[in-house]
């Protein structure tokens, strides 16, 4: 936090840093409902479905896919489901180093008609496969990847930033869109932004730039809800 808010006093980033325990102690607590509900409660917990709707369509083209960038930020459980309901989502995941596990989040994210793609070489090519034919792509930018990344800023720090996004940009002519949901307080559901990846520097030959522009994505999200 002080990296990112210099401008913030002590005192505000002593009550940030509470806030953020209490928040990670809500997305634990919740999980079971996101992997759980049914349809009508995953729209029933979106609170601005109406707002949504309008604006996916603005940014959803029939003749080309569209490449979203969902950061861990809030219930980014939640975008999977919820999405999933229109068309489907397809995404890579990482297997979790409890074998047991894997099936168990396929299961969920496939649930609501998303795809779910292993993180290789084989799921890679699902997934660009499915852009180019107009599908609609998930991607987690703020993943820190065992390759194919350079360093670009982030709040200003240097930081380790995936090439992909920019790649699969370039690579498919898809359109571009940032999103996460944002939990509203005493369990009213959640606000879904949806925030058009318009950055021309998303698409630049040069990885670093290309990277930053990702990043300026990640950091319009977090300054809605940086909790």
């Amino acid at each position: 936090l002080r990296l990112c808010f210099p401008e913030q006093s002590p005192s505000e980033r002593a009550r940030g840093v509470r806030r953020s325990f209490v928040e990670t102690g809500k997305q634990l607590l919740e999980l079971g409902i996101l992997w759980n509900a049914g349809p009508e409660r995953l729209r029933r917990l979106v609170r601005n479905r109406d707002s949504v709707d309008r604006t996916y369509a603005g940014l959803r083209r029939t003749d080309r896919g569209l490449l979203l960038a969902a950061p861990h930020l809030g219930a980014w459980e939640l975008v999977n489901r919820y999405l999933s309901l229109t068309e489907p989502l397809h995404s890579l995941y990482r297997p979790p180093r409890q074998s047991w596990l894997e099936p168990v989040l396929v299961r969920v994210r496939e649930s609501s008609g998303g795809v779910s793609q292993p993180a290789n070489t084989r799921g890679l090519r699902a997934l660009l496969k499915a852009l180019r034919n107009g599908a609609l792509v998930g991607i987690l930018p703020d993943q820190v990847p065992r390759e194919r990344f350079v360093f670009a800023p982030f709040f200003n720090q240097p930081a380790a930033t995936m090439t992909l996004y920019g790649e699969m940009l370039r690579r498919t002519g898809a359109d571009s869109v940032f999103l996460f949901c944002e939990r509203l307080p005493f369990g009213r559901g959640f606000h879904l932004h949806l925030l058009p990846g318009d950055d021309p520097g998303l698409t630049d030959d040069d990885p670093v730039t290309a990277a930053r522009a990702v990043n300026r994505g990640v950091e319009r999200c977090v300054r809605l809800a940086p909790l």
